[in-house]
């Protein structure tokens, strides 16, 4: 799948899951994890039903925290030998993404948490796999 391909799929999972009800934060982990062929196990859809509304109190963005589990999932260290590097460059990219395109991934910096709307939810998932594609063509582990 390319990364049209796979940005149409992510659009169409964000608006469905949407309408049938979801949060952010579930719908975000569940939608990255499937476009990217990562388990969703009740282990991850148990972590991201605490990223919904940046916590609760407007911090992380969900969909940012989404990302940052993806590439937590390509780029952890399984021991304390391997390198930060990867991890650290790929934080970064997905930091200066969101950087740019909403001047930092604070969910109260650019929404009223309570109140994302399907547009602004949908840009923010597309805004993320953007990301994340940029980060996996970019960086080797």
């Amino acid at each position: 799948m390319n990364d049209i391909e796979r940005s149409e799929e992510i659009k169409q999972k964000t608006e469905l899951l949407q309408q049938e009800g979801y949060l952010c934060g579930p719908a975000s982990l569940k939608i990255l994890a499937e476009a990217y062929k990562i388990p969703f196990c009740h282990e991850l859809e148990c972590q991201s039903k605490m990223f919904t509304h940046g916590g609760g109190v407007g911090n992380r963005c969900a969909v940012f925290q989404a990302a940052t589990v993806i590439i937590g999932v390509w780029y952890g260290r399984s021991n304390p030998q391997e390198s930060r590097e990867p991890y650290r460059n790929a934080m970064r990219i997905l930091s200066d993404t969101f950087q740019k395109e909403y001047g930092g991934y604070m969910c109260r910096y650019f929404t009223d948490c309570e109140e994302v709307n399907e547009a602004s939810f949908v840009h923010l998932m597309e805004t993320a796999a953007k990301a994340l594609d940029n980060i996996r063509e970019t960086i080797t582990k």
